[in-house]
C-alpha cells in the first residue's frame, strides 16, 4: 500500500526512516490547546505542510470558525465529540471517507476508515486523560474491543498523555496489533506550552507523550 509520513510539531531525534516506496501521503497531528490564541499560527503550519490527512485533538468551540476554514480543504472528516457536538478530535482528509463509525468515551479515540490508493485504512486521532490521577487505564480498557478490530493497514496518533515507552502506550498498541513509531522526541515540557515561552527547558529533558502507532 501507500506510504505514510507524518509531520508534528517536537524535536525529532533518533535514526532517519528511509523514504517509502510508492506513493507517499503525509499527516498532520496536532493538539490544538483549547483556548489557543494563536490559531493563526495553526493554520500556516497546516499550509506549509499541506498534508492529505490532518489530525487534530482538543477542538473547542472556540476552533469553530476555523474549523470550518480547514473542512472546506479537506472535504471529508470525522469528528468524535467530548461533550454532544462540542470538544474532542477531528479527523480531516482528502481520502475518500467509507466508515466513520467509533468515538470512544470522552473522545479517548475517534476511527474511520477512508480509501487510500485503493486501499482501507484506518485512522485514528487519540486524546487519552492521564495515566494518573486521571482515568487514562481505564480508558483503553475501554477501547481495548474496537482496537482489536482495527484492519491491517491502520494509522492512529496523538495526545496519548503517557511517555512512548510507559506501559499505557505499549498496552495501546498490542490490543491494535500496532508498531510505535520512535525519534519524534519531546512534545511536552516548559517551553512546549503556548504559556510557558518565557522559559528555556533542554529538548532532551522533554517527555514525548505524542506518539504515531502503524
Amino acid at each position: 500500500m501507500a506510504g505514510i509520513a507524518g509531520c508534528w510539531q517536537g524535536l525529532p531525534v533518533g535514526q532517519e526512516v528511509p523514504p517509502p516506496s510508492g506513493n507517499v501521503h503525509t499527516a498532520f497531528v496536532m493538539n490544538l490547546l483549547w483556548d489557543n490564541r494563536e490559531q493563526d499560527k495553526v493554520l500556516s503550519l497546516i499550509a506549509r505542510h499541506d498534508p492529505d490527512i490532518v489530525l487534530l485533538s482538543e477542538v473547542s468551540r472556540h476552533w469553530s470558525a476555523n474549523l470550518a476554514k480547514l473542512e472546506t480543504l479537506y472535504p471529508f472528516h470525522y469528528h468524535c465529540a467530548e461533550w454532544r457536538s462540542l470538544g474532542g478530535n477531528v479527523i480531516l482528509s482528502r481520502m475518500k471517507l467509507k466508515k466513520a463509525g467509533f468515538c470512544g468515551p470522552y473522545a479517548s479515540l475517534g476511527l474511520a476508515t477512508f480509501e487510500m490508493d485503493g486501499f482501507d485504512i484506518d485512522v485514528g486521532v487519540v486524546h487519552l486523560r492521564w495515566p494518573w490521577p486521571a482515568s487514562g487505564p481505564r480508558q483503553i480498557t475501554a477501547i481495548t474491543p474496537k482496537l482489536q478490530q482495527t484492519g491491517p493497514d491502520a494509522l492512529i496518533a496523538g495526545d496519548f498523555n503517557s511517555v512512548t515507552w510507559s506501559h499505557s502506550l505499549q498496552r495501546f498498541a498490542q490490543a491494535g496489533n500496532l508498531e510505535i513509531v520512535g525519534g519524534i522526541g519531546a512534545t511536552w515540557g516548559p517551553g512546549h506550552h503556548a504559556r510557558d515561552r518565557s522559559y528555556w527547558f533542554p529538548a532532551v529533558l522533554g517527555l514525548p507523550i505524542d506518539n504515531v502507532m502503524a
